[in-house]
């Protein structure tokens, strides 16, 4: 977690953590193996996740 400084508040960005990708590419291969997703729209959610 990274904490960003202005003149009068203090912002949280967090980046996202290895594990909530692998948690999301999980659950878009469940959608894959499920059959609402294609495996084009699966290859391209993972290739962003990773990106």
């Amino acid at each position: 977690m990274l904490a960003l400084k202005d003149k009068n508040h203090t912002k949280t960005a967090q980046t996202p953590s290895v594990e909530s990708v692998a948690d999301e590419i999980i659950k878009y291969k469940q959608l894959l193996d499920e059959g609402i997703i294609t495996e084009e729209e699966f290859s391209a959610k993972k290739t962003g996740l990773l990106s």
